[in-house]
């Protein structure tokens, strides 16, 4: 008896034990999730800001309707979707996006916006973008020319079947050739998907099958402001190319074919390319993973400071057309590779103690390799300044002069300079060969400085690859300052100032003062 009750116990004990790792591993699981989901929000939000600033409304909207997809619950997600929509001229989806925010939220700032914008029509705290007056606008308060919808194409290009139920509601689907047609109650459109993409047994996809292509019953869906009839002139403005028109067979018309963000579209139209009607045929085919040939990014994680590989920097590759993620970590030595398909990239490195490093690369259009520098974090009081470069020239030195101590300049000559409180600023990499990093950090920031590059090859241009300084300073994105492609050895980057930066950015052929 006593031999079954330890047995038992032991089973139960075992038992108790694999539910514990079960539950763990669920919930790291949700934490990955929802950190990769944090990203994508900050991602999406940061591209949506950079697009405001260059007033590309359209591209704005488009990311800052995927960060609020990322996070619903984030009421700043709201706010910015709809300062972009109000800067476009969509008046009544920015009134749309309040409300839908508001339901969610419950934020009182959502609120407190939506009753500005019904008793004003344009609340305090939010300016016309675009700096001038509006043009006309129809009966819905819209503007009259129509624009892609980038958001919805996006879309397109990354829903799997679980999203689009998620979206738009249950799908039926009903038998289509070798395929399956299927229909959600909330969007005006059929999703075609062939046969072997659905389930075992079931008239229902896969949860995580793609569309091969999508039938709109209405073109406003995919133009905004559609009023029943655009030109061949327009659509090229919209995608900044010409589409093909060609007779088709198949469906005895002509038809209009493009592609953007990865959605082929064909339309039908006459023999000018004049699309006429909501309601005319059209097939936009979606791009598919197992399709895309991918292509393979490597490269080295590298600290600014010591000049060696970072191990364990994690890497991620967020696609700037379906949203996908890609990730991968360096190995001992800060060597990583990562394969993607073709196509532009947000790539972000981060590895704790370091700052977090941001960039747009393109992957297929550029050479597979990408080496990324990281800065350690700074301290109180300290600033960092790091130059990197490409293949040419090939020594590039780092300089930096001081108000305070001019006839001590640190670069590769004087590695340090000492003041009378100790260390004021030094050189931590010399890099000869190429690509760099040449890194100089200051630990005095109440000082007055220029930040100086000097072509010690002599031959080349300083600009001739890529050539730019990031400086650092304590809680604060790194500024990027790209040197300009023009003839002279002596690149003056900008000053520093008891912790501001003056952009001077100017190469000329005699060194400046205080230079070695």
């Amino acid at each position: 008896m006593e031999e079954k009750r330890i047995k038992r116990r032991n089973i139960i004990l075992i038992a108790v034990l694999l539910a514990a790792l079960l539950a763990a591993g669920i919930a790291g699981a949700f934490l990955i999730r929802g950190r990769m989901k944090t990203e994508a929000y900050r991602t999406y939000t940061d591209r949506g800001q950079r697009y405001m600033e260059e007033m590309d409304y359209e591209n704005a909207i488009a990311q800052f309707e995927l960060a609020v997809e990322q996070n619903p619950d984030a009421e700043n997600g709201y706010v910015n979707l709809y300062e972009a929509l109000y800067a476009a001229g969509y008046l009544n989806q920015a009134e749309s996006v309040l409300r839908q925010g508001l339901e969610i939220t419950g934020s009182a700032r959502l609120e407190l916006l939506l009753a500005r914008y019904l008793e004003e029509g344009q609340p305090e705290g939010i300016r016309d973008l675009k700096g001038e007056e509006t043009e006309e606008t129809g009966e819905n308060g819209e503007q009259g020319e129509a624009v892609l919808n980038t958001s919805f194409l996006q879309r397109l290009g990354s829903y799997l079947f679980e999203d689009y139920e998620r979206e738009y509601g249950a799908g039926s689907a009903s038998k289509e050739g070798s395929g399956y047609v299927v229909i959600h109650s909330g969007i005006d459109a059929e999703f075609y998907y062939d046969g072997q993409k659905m389930e075992a047994g079931r008239e229902v996809p896969r949860d995580t099958a793609r569309a091969d292509y999508v039938r709109l019953k209405d073109l406003g869906m995919l133009f905004r402001n559609f009023s029943g009839s655009i030109s061949l002139e327009e659509i090229s403005a919209l995608i900044g190319r010409q589409p093909s028109v060609n007779y088709s067979r198949e469906q005895n018309s002509y038809v209009m074919e493009f592609t953007y963000r990865q959605v082929r579209a064909e339309i039908a139209c006459d023999e000018a390319g004049q699309i006429t009607g909501e309601d005319v045929w059209n097939r936009l085919t979606l791009p598919e993973a197992s399709e895309s040939e991918e292509e393979s990014l490597e490269g080295t994680v590298i600290d600014a400071v010591t000049g060696e590989g970072i191990a364990d920097a994690e890497i991620t590759l967020i696609s700037g057309d379906t949203g996908e993620e890609y990730t991968t970590v360096t190995d001992e030595d800060g060597v990583y590779s990562v394969e993607a398909p073709a196509g532009v990239y947000s790539m972000q490195v981060e590895k704790e103690g370091y700052v977090q490093d941001e960039q747009e690369i393109a992957i297929g259009e550029e050479e597979g390799s990408q080496e990324i520098i990281l800065s350690p974090e700074l301290a109180a009081g300290e600033i960092r300044a790091v130059l990197s470069w490409g293949s040419t020239p090939k020594d590039l030195d780092l300089h930096l002069s001081s108000e305070a101590y001019p006839d001590d300049p640190v670069f590769f000559g004087d590695k340090v300079l000492e003041g009378n409180n100790g260390t004021v600023a030094e050189l931590d990499v010399d890099e000869t060969s190429g690509y760099g990093p040449e890194t100089i950090t200051i630990y005095e920031s109440g000082g007055s400085y220029v930040v100086g590059v000097h072509n010690f090859s002599g031959t080349g241009r300083i600009g001739e690859t890529g050539a730019s300084v990031r400086i650092y300073l304590p809680g604060q994105s790194p500024v990027t300052i790209t040197a300009p492609d023009a003839d002279g050895n002596f690149w003056t980057v900008c000053t520093i100032e008891n912790g501001q930066i003056q952009i001077i950015n100017e190469i000329t052929e005699e060194a400046p003062s205080g230079w070695t």
